[in-house]
C-alpha cells in the first residue's frame, strides 16, 4: 500500500464522516481525489425510500372515532399527499465505488426514479437507506477538509478557512488557526459596530439638547430636518404638533 493512497484515504475518510459547511466544494475535492488516486473496485446501488409525513407512511388518514364510549383511531381513506402510496421519494442511486487507502468511498453516477430504468448491470452490493458515519471527534473532520482543500483546492481553502470558528484545542492545528483569525474578524466588527453605536448614541444626545429649528415655508411638511441636529420634524415632535397642511 503506498503511503500517499494510505495519507489521502484517512484524511478523506475523516472529512466525509463529518462533512464541513462548504460542501460544495468539498465534494468536488473528493470526486477530484477519488477519479485520479483511488481504485475503482465496483459499482453498488442504493435505494431510497422516504416515507410520506402526512400518513407516516401508513398511506390512510387517521381519524378518532366514537364506539361503545371509548375513541378509536381508525382508517377512514386514503392519505391525499401519497394517494396511499405511503412514500413521499423514491430513487435509486447507481454509486462508483473506490478503494483508497484502506478506506472505501462512493461516488454518485446517476440517479434513477423507477425501477424499471436502472441498467441492468451488475452490482456487488445493494445499499438500504444512507450510508450513516460516525463523526470523529475534536472537529478532525473539519482538520482533514482543510487540508485536502490546501492541497487540491487552493481558491476554496483561501476562501473559506478563517470565515468560522469551533471550540477545538487538540490535534487540529489548522482549525486552532482559522479560529484565531475569525476572531480576530469578528473582534474588528465589534469594534466597528460599538464605535457605530457610540456615534448613534452622541447623535441622539444633541438631537435631545437641540431646540430645533426647521425650514420656514409655506408648505412644511413633517420630514423636514432641522438645520442644527438634521433631526425629522415629525420626530422632534414626537408625532404630537400636527403639521398644517
Amino acid at each position: 500500500m503506498q503511503p500517499i493512497k494510505y495519507l489521502l484515504g484517512e484524511l478523506l475518510f475523516l472529512s466525509n464522516s463529518s462533512p464541513v459547511w462548504w460542501r460544495e466544494e468539498f465534494y468536488r475535492i473528493k470526486d477530484h481525489i477519488l477519479k485520479t488516486h483511488a481504485d475503482l473496485e465496483g459499482h453498488h446501488l442504493q435505494h431510497i425510500f422516504k416515507e410520506c409525513y402526512g400518513c407516516n407512511g401508513s398511506g390512510k388518514v387517521m381519524k378518532e372515532v366514537r364506539m361503545l364510549g371509548e375513541w378509536i383511531r381508525m382508517p377512514v381513506g386514503r392519505c391525499p399527499k401519497c394517494h396511499g402510496s405511503r412514500k413521499y421519494d423514491e430513487f435509486w442511486t447507481v454509486l462508483a465505488s473506490y478503494r483508497l487507502g484502506k478506506r472505501q468511498f462512493h461516488r454518485p453516477v446517476r440517479k434513477y426514479y423507477s425501477q424499471a430504468t436502472v441498467p441492468h448491470m451488475e452490482f456487488r452490493e445493494l445499499i438500504e437507506g444512507y450510508i450513516s458515519h460516525q463523526h470523529p471527534k475534536y472537529y478532525l473532520g473539519n482538520e482533514a477538509a482543510l487540508w485536502l482543500a490546501l492541497f487540491f483546492d487552493r481558491k476554496a481553502f483561501f476562501r473559506r478557512f478563517g470565515n468560522s470558528g469551533c471550540s477545538s484545542r487538540k490535534f487540529t492545528p489548522m482549525v486552532i488557526l482559522g479560529t484565531w483569525i475569525f476572531d480576530i474578524k469578528m473582534f474588528g466588527k465589534r469594534v466597528v459596530f460599538k464605535i457605530h453605536d457610540v456615534r448613534n448614541n452622541m447623535k441622539e444626545f444633541r438631537q435631545d439638547l437641540c431646540k430645533h429649528e426647521f425650514q420656514k415655508d409655506d408648505y412644511p411638511s413633517a420630514w423636514d430636518h432641522c438645520e442644527h441636529c438634521d433631526i425629522e420634524r415629525i420626530y422632534a415632535t414626537d408625532g404630537r404638533d400636527e403639521v398644517p397642511f
